[in-house]
């Protein structure tokens, strides 16, 4: 009995959120798949988010305050704190996971306290991870 009530729920929020326009027919559940912040990762994030005179419309780490941009290892770190408590988890159009986190703090030079952090969806391999206003991955 519990299985036919725990179905029928499932289709009754389902059928709510594809009306209310949230949600497509199917509804997914995707698991997180890690995270690892490779010196790829490292070499994307440090010239675009660390370095002030490169991308210059790119938000930048605060390098005074914080050593996200000091390697691998720090890098990693804060991928595993954003991931593992993450304040909004979006999925995609291309299936990779984006993580939005309230920091609590300034972390980046133009007074951000969020973090956002993508993820590629087949390895949990670190795409971007920057500073932002808020949460909004899309």
């Amino acid at each position: 009995m519990k299985k036919v009530n725990h179905s029928l729920g499932i289709s009754i929020l389902s059928a709510l959120l594809l009306s209310a326009g949230c949600a497509s027919e199917r509804v997914v559940e995707v698991s997180d798949p890690g995270c690892d912040y490779t010196q790829v990762s490292y070499n994307h994030v440090f010239p675009r988010h660390c370095v002030p005179s490169t991308y210059p419309y790119k938000s930048k780490f605060m390098l005074t305050t914080t050593d996200y941009c000091n390697g691998v290892p720090e890098g990693q770190s804060l991928c595993e704190t954003v991931q593992s408590d993450y304040d909004r988890r979006t999925v995609q159009s291309d299936g990779n996971l984006c993580y939005d986190k309230d920091m609590g703090v300034v972390v980046g030079t133009n007074s951000e306290k969020w973090v956002r952090l993508v993820v590629d969806k087949s390895g949990g391999r670190v795409v971007t991870l920057f500073p932002e206003n808020s949460a909004g991955c899309r």
